[in-house]
């Protein structure tokens, strides 16, 4: 390129040193633009390193993934088993539950048997005692007739 440059210059009427000279600033020019461009531009290399860094992200991610999913699946199985132990134990609740509410009504009804029971015996007594009382009265009666 800085022959090209030398040559045009050269057919405009330009002398030799200065033709030069201009051509090899144009040239220096050129090189100091492309190496500033050149900064901010991955490089082959630098492309296939960031690749390689994706590529072990996404087996390191994958692996993530699975593991966590492995962990889901094991606290599903879990909590599966949790629920039905949960479930067993309220229903042997529910069975001890009604067992004890058929012995409270068992009791209750023996209660309730034993107290009928006992006020008829107290009717029983209060009619002798009654009777007993209408019998002395009737013999105070005639002993107090027959005193006076």
């Amino acid at each position: 390129m800085e022959i090209e440059v030398f040559l045009a210059l050269k057919s405009a009427g330009v002398p030799d040193a200065d033709a030069r000279h201009a051509a090899t600033a144009i040239r220096s020019g050129v090189a100091e633009e492309v190496r500033e461009a050149q900064k901010g531009v991955a490089t082959t290399a630098d492309i296939r390193t960031l690749e390689s860094s994706i590529s072990d992200l996404t087996v390191e991610t994958k692996s993530d993934i699975r593991g966590l999913e492995s962990s889901i699946s094991d606290l599903k199985v879990e909590t599966k088993s949790d629920i039905r132990r949960l479930e067993s134990s309220i229903s042997d609740l529910t069975v001890e539950t009604k067992s004890d509410i058929r012995r409270l009504e068992s009791s209750i009804s023996d209660l309730r048997a034993d107290f009928f029971q006992r006020l008829s015996d107290i009717h029983k007594s209060t009619v002798v005692v009654m009777c007993s009382s209408v019998g002395l009265l009737g013999v105070l009666v005639t002993v107090l007739k027959f005193v006076g």
